[in-house]
């Protein structure tokens, strides 16, 4: 009995023992079951580690992040929760989820040893707002229009703030893919520090305040956190230069560029398509030798962004035309003046909803944009540009214009606003070339408008106003007229300037409307007015406070010259030989021999006589005188020698007729005249030039035998007493012989 108590009393030992360990089993299960199924209570975030917790961060949670490159997009899930929303509240939503604290200083906070997750939190920690406030971030005032930012909901001003702030849930839920930046220093994957800073800037100006704090705080070590909040680039005057725009891709809610303190060279730009969002840019580029053609910009950089709707580029080198435009539907403005852009304005009609358009001071040509067919235009400005021809028809067009100093043949009366209210007029110092008027004595006077400026026009009914005319306007102080040669690359806006040291014409001419033609002018020159250029300027009748169309005409006078009767001593145009005729005769007149010399038209000429044998020159050797178009005549005269043994000849190669007078090529006769004298061979001419330095005397000794002409033999002079035979007695010996032999022969028979 006691051995089976006893071993009763062992089994109930090990049964209570084995029961021990079933319930001690069935404990560690169910406690085990109970921790997978329990829930993880958020404490609230009163404030952000401080910055030497996030050591701890990095090296348990950002070593993988670090490997991953930089330039690629960030893929960020929608439904993962940001570091902070859009009102800047750190997460404050989320804190509806705990239960609220007692106070501030019983709030429980997660340290990186419990939550690696918990981000970085800045220098100076900052309350957290109430949860179940909502505080507005201060948006920074915009440059330039824009797309307005994201706005939250406003708490009413009477909204009681609750004891202590709500805990905020610390751990976030993980994303679905990790950005490559998330736990990066911004200097790794935004190189240009003047960007990086400008940025950090711009997202704290940006940060809301609670009790006079804000409520974050970026920097480069944790902007990764806040790259949801930048929608905007500013610079400033503290903003230094800016050579890369890298980095830019990380952030998905930008839409702005605006720089206007500095300049921004071509290799800074990035292809902007990794800014899809992107709609407002506005650049000063640099002079930096890079290519600045519009249309490789455009391409390059802009090509794929079709959200634009702000395109400003002024003051920028811009060179090429401006291209087509027509795929960015958005835009509603483009601002390009002080660049030089060439080519024709091209057709805008295609973009609904721009209503402005500034290409001022460029160098742009062509005829003025057609504009009344665009949609949505308001305000155009293409001054200081070579615009040409007459405007087109503005009656559907309402708005602003400016269309100053071009080379516009035509202007508008008025410029109507938007509501066909009258506006200023900007259509003044139109440069035109004019035309030119020959004057003569009894036709003085002449119109230098009237097919140079061809009307204006009502904007009303797109018309030419029949009754609106010019008027002459004064060029510089005193001066409506200038005389003077205008040089045609003077900038248009030097025009007054150089009008002012021109030489004054206004008295020279009376100026007078036109009846019928409004808006010619009829000039009248009061005197005899010289050739050469002229310039004035002339305005639209209704020019007035409100401006209007002004004009610089330019043009010529060239007066028609008398008829000349002509002078017979001045030489036919274009002869520049004169010929002078050298003849020698006897102290008879009879020629012995002639020759011709040459020269120019109003030189000298000297001329030395000839040494003829068997002759001897009577008067001076030398004559001399001037050469002329009519030719002239030297002749010399000779006395022939009473013995000279030989019987010197003259030349036989140009025998003389001595009863033949000899006459020159010009049909006058040479020889008959006084010894040694100069003689014009001129037709219609009696002047006879004796000889310069040439005083001959006549011959005062008369022989018995006369000079042989040129064309005979010479022959020998008989001698003293030689005896000659005369002809009858050589006549008289034939007879004789004749009559003997008659004699003779009848004798014989």
């Amino acid at each position: 009995m006691n051995k089976m108590a006893s071993e009763t009393k062992v089994h109930y030992k090990s049964y209570k023992a084995g029961k021990r360990w079933m319930v001690a089993s069935l404990s560690v299960v169910t406690l085990g079951l109970g921790l997978l199924g329990a829930t993880e209570t958020a404490q609230a975030k009163t404030a952000e580690a401080p910055d030497d917790t996030s050591s701890s961060i990095k090296s348990g949670t950002t070593t993988e992040a670090k490997q991953v490159t930089l330039n690629t997009t960030p893929q960020v899930d929608e439904k993962a929760e940001t570091p902070g929303d859009a009102s800047g509240q750190g997460g404050a939503a989320e804190a509806k989820e705990a239960p609220a604290a007692e106070a501030p200083g019983n709030t429980a906070v997660e340290t990186p040893e419990t939550n690696p997750k918990t981000p970085e939190a800045p220098a100076t920690p900052a309350p957290t707002a109430p949860a179940d406030t909502q505080v507005k971030p201060a948006a920074p005032e915009p440059a330039a229009p824009a797309e307005n930012p994201e706005e939250t909901d406003t708490p009413a001003p009477d909204t009681p703030a609750p004891k202590s702030p709500a805990p905020i849930k610390a751990a976030r839920t993980a994303r679905a893919a990790v950005s490559p930046i998330d736990g990066v220093n911004a200097s790794e994957w935004i190189p240009d520090v003047s960007l990086r800073t400008q940025i950090i800037k711009v997202i704290n100006k940006m940060a809301p305040t609670y009790n006079g704090q804000p409520t974050y705080v970026a920097t480069e070590a944790n902007l990764y956190q806040y790259v949801d909040k930048l929608q905007s680039i500013d610079d400033d005057a503290t903003t230094g230069p800016i050579t890369d725009f890298t980095g830019l891709n990380y952030f998905p809610n930008l839409h702005s560029l605006n720089f206007t303190n500095v300049r921004i060279p071509v290799s800074a730009l990035i292809d902007f398509s990794v800014v899809p969002s992107l709609s407002y840019v506005s650049f000063y580029l640099a002079n930096d030798g890079a290519n600045h053609d519009l249309k490789t910009i455009m391409d390059t950089y802009f090509s794929h962004n079709e959200n634009l709707s702000f395109l400003k580029l002024p003051d920028s080198y811009l060179t090429g035309s401006i291209p087509d435009l027509s795929k960015y539907t958005k835009l509603t403005m483009i601002y390009l003046p002080n660049n030089q852009l060439t080519g024709s304005i091209p057709d805008l009609s295609s973009i609904p909803e721009l209503w402005s358009v500034d290409v001022s001071h460029n160098q742009l040509s062509g005829a003025f944009p057609d504009i009344g067919n665009w949609p949505a235009m308001t305000t155009l400005n293409v001054s200081y540009n070579q615009l040409t021809g007459d405007l087109p028809d503005l009656s559907h067009f309402r708005g602003s214009l400016s269309y100053m100093f071009n080379h516009l043949t035509s202007g508008v009366i008025q410029d109507l606003g938007e509501n066909g209210e009258p506006e200023v007029n900007y259509g003044v110092y139109q440069r035109l070339q004019g035309k030119t008027f020959k004057l003569s004595a009894d036709q003085r006077s002449f119109d230098p408008v009237t097919g140079v400026v061809t009307g204006f026009q009502d904007m009303k009914t797109g018309q030419i106003d029949d009754n609106e005319g010019t008027w002459t306007a004064a060029l510089a102080n005193g001066i409506t007229i200038a005389y003077g040669d205008l040089d045609p690359n003077l900038p248009t806006e030097e025009i007054p300037a150089w009008a002012a040291t021109a030489e004054d014409a206004t008295d020279w001419f009376s100026v007078q409307g036109i009846s019928g033609n409004k808006v010619g002018l009829t000039f009248t020159a009061k005197q005899d007015v010289p050739d050469g250029t002229y310039t004035i300027q002339v305005v639209n009748q209704s020019f007035g406070a409100l401006w209007g169309y002004s004009a610089y005409i330019t043009f010529k006078i060239e007066n028609e010259k008398p008829v000349d009767p002509g002078n017979p001593d001045t030489p036919d145009p274009g002869v520049t030989t004169g010929t002078v005729t050298i003849v020698n005769v006897d102290q008879d007149g009879q020629v012995i021999s002639q020759s011709q010399q040459t020269g120019n038209v109003g030189d000298a000429f000297t001329i030395t006589a000839p040494t003829i044998k068997g002759y001897k020159l009577v008067g001076d050797r030398v004559a001399s005188g001037t050469y002329t178009a009519g030719g002239q005549t030297v002749t010399f005269t000779y006395q022939v020698l009473s013995s000279g043994g030989d019987g010197d000849a003259v030349d036989p190669t140009n025998p003389t007729d001595p009863k033949k007078p000899v006459v020159d090529e010009t049909g006058d006769t040479v020889n008959g005249g006084s010894a040694a004298q100069v003689v014009s061979a001129k037709r219609g001419s009696a002047t006879t030039t004796t000889a310069k330095a040439v005083n001959l005397a006549t011959t005062s000794t008369a022989d018995t035998a006369a000079a042989k002409p040129a064309s005979q033999p010479a022959t020998t002079l008989p001698q003293t007493d030689e005896t000659t035979t005369s002809a009858w007695a050589g006549l008289a010996l034939l007879l004789g012989t004749v009559l003997t032999g008659l004699g003779l022969k009848r004798k014989s028979h």
